[in-house]
């Protein structure tokens, strides 16, 4: 068949078509790649940031803000709050609170139901109040709360506590302190377990094997009529679904001065965390 010029040309013009077509498919996959692996890299990045996190032991993820010098419970509560405050704002909302504690202090059990205790016999306890304590904890015996009389307060054991000095429910504790002037007297409502002692709420919480729980207003109450000053503990966590929005630099830098950033520097709080150095 005799080529005509135009069928020439068409023909020199397909077969260029050819080597193009693969060159710019290649070139196109080029670009693509270009485009999405960083964006792959940083979500790969992010992912495993947030996995980090949350293998991390609660030991290791949790910051505890200890506010010491509570006079009342007003002050507990300004404290609690104006953590909030700080943790969503100059935390940029990374840490949230998983426990909240009260703490009245140490004390000698100097009378078990009646008993005299001599000194040497006698245990240390600490006179406690957790923020929703029933979320954590369930009962193996008697009930939550008891009706006390007089100057007495109803009161809850954790079962380390109970084996501890031998009580049960029904029991009067007597409680004394080298500081405080009296005795504190506590009737034995119930007996409770910790459902995770390892949990996040109980990070640090060294009352759990010798406390005695009792209500927060009755904690504040006793501490202003012994003149006794409280101490508050606040237990923050990462948020993890809130750090997955975040920028991931950002936040990393965040949570390695997470501890002054709570603190505020303030000289009545104490930040008590390896995270910062976990994430470092």
């Amino acid at each position: 068949m005799t080529l005509t010029y135009g069928r020439i040309v068409l023909a020199r013009l397909t077969g260029r078509r050819r080597v193009i077509a693969p060159l710019f498919g290649a070139f196109l996959l080029a670009t693509t790649l270009l485009v999405m692996l960083p964006e792959t890299s940083f979500l790969l990045a992010g992912a495993s940031f947030q996995s980090f996190l949350a293998s991390l032991p609660a030991g290791s993820s949790t910051v505890q803000i200890v506010s010491t010098g509570l006079g009342s419970d007003e002050d507990v509560s300004v404290f609690r709050q104006d953590l909030a405050a700080r943790a969503a704002t100059d935390g940029h909302g990374l840490m949230r609170e998983v426990g909240f504690r009260v703490g009245f202090g140490f004390l000698h059990l100097s009378k078990l139901d009646g008993q005299s205790v001599a000194p040497e016999d006698s245990a240390v306890l600490a006179l406690m109040s957790h923020s929703d304590l029933l979320s954590q904890a369930h009962l193996i015996a008697g009930n939550w709360s008891i009706q006390a009389t007089g100057t007495d307060v109803s009161s809850t054991l954790p079962e380390q506590t109970a084996h501890l000095i031998n009580a049960k429910p029904g029991d009067r504790l007597c409680l004394a302190s080298e500081s405080a002037v009296g005795t504190t007297c506590v009737l034995v409502a119930g007996i409770w377990r910790a459902t995770d002692p390892r949990s996040a709420y109980w990070s640090g919480d060294v009352s759990l094997p010798i406390g005695v729980e009792v209500a927060r207003s009755e904690l504040t109450k006793l501490a202003s009529q012994h003149s006794v000053r409280l101490e508050a503990t606040a237990v923050l966590a990462p948020d993890i679904p809130v750090i997955a929005r975040s920028d991931l630099n950002a936040a990393q830098d965040a949570l390695e001065h997470i501890g002054p950033t709570l603190t505020s520097n303030l000289p009545n709080l104490q930040a008590v965390t390896v995270l910062d150095t976990e994430v470092a």
